[in-house]
């Protein structure tokens, strides 16, 4: 006897996979206008860029071939090397470069040697061409050794010339004839102060006024004070001016030979002492 099993047919079972998608409904119109917007910027910004780099630092007549000095600052100083100086960092290069981003590094330079430098300006005239000023500051002092004239500008000296105008209105102190031939005075405040000088040298001009000579020795740290044409005054640096002065404005009132004396010092006896020579 044969049994007869029924099967089934074989049916492949499959899975359902569902995604849900969140998909709004509706976008609100505030926020579709705030991407335009910015979008709109973005573009903007971009197209700005380009036309600034294009129309300035791509543009040709804007790399400078020739430099102008201000006359008023050739007239005040003219010295070729400070002038070499911004010639050098100046040319060829782009003028908008040169105006925002290389100007202070130029204006370092010049005062590593020419202190007295306060200020540069630039300016675009013409195509490729650079307009250039320099602002001076004022001058402290004038030394005269022979022929030359040296300016002084907080502790530093350079030659002057006799057709510039940047040292006008500031004293003159002479240095002795034995001094000729140096080329600079680097050396002359190496053991003085500066600041005492200059206020010293104030001191004795208030008290003996405009018309006289002042000559520094520099070696002894005295100043011979020419008043008229046949009267000298030694004076030291080292001790106090202003006893010095008080010193001599006695002498001046209250002495009946005061105006037969050529020569007179007050600096080597001690106070309200002078050596005075007739």
């Amino acid at each position: 006897m044969i049994n007869i099993v029924k099967q089934r047919p074989f049916r492949r079972k499959h899975k359902s996979f569902f995604v849900k998608w969140n998909i709004p409904v509706k976008i609100p119109f505030k926020t579709i206008m705030r991407w335009i917007l910015l979008f709109a910027l973005a573009f903007a910004f971009i197209y700005f860029l380009i036309y600034i780099f294009r129309s300035t630092l791509f543009k040709p007549e804007y790399y400078i071939y020739n430099i102008r000095y201000s006359a008023e600052s050739v007239k005040n100083f003219d010295d070729p090397v400070l002038y070499k100086i911004i010639k050098n960092q100046a040319k060829w290069e782009n003028y908008y470069v040169l105006k925002h981003f290389k100007r202070n590094d130029i204006l370092n330079l010049m005062r590593v040697k020419f202190p007295v430098v306060k200020d540069i300006e630039f300016h675009y005239s013409q195509k490729n061409t650079l307009d250039v000023k320099v602002i001076f500051d004022k001058v402290d002092l004038r030394f005269r050794l022979w022929n030359k004239i040296f300016g002084l500008y907080k502790w530093n000296t350079f030659l002057l010339y006799s057709w510039n105008v940047l040292w006008e209105g500031s004293d003159v102190v002479e240095l002795p004839w034995y001094l000729s031939g140096l080329n600079n005075l680097d050396w002359l405040f190496f053991n003085y102060s500066y600041e005492d000088f200059l206020l010293n040298v104030d001191i004795i001009s208030q008290v003996f006024g405009d018309k006289i000579r002042l000559v520094y020795l520099p070696g002894s740290k005295r100043i011979a004070v020419f008043v008229g044409k046949s009267k000298v005054v030694y004076i030291s640096l080292q001790k106090d001016i202003k006893l010095q002065m008080t010193e001599y404005d006695f002498l001046r009132k209250y002495d009946p030979g005061f105006a037969s004396y050529i020569e007179i010092d007050l600096w080597s006896l001690e106070w309200s002492m002078a050596i005075v020579k007739k």
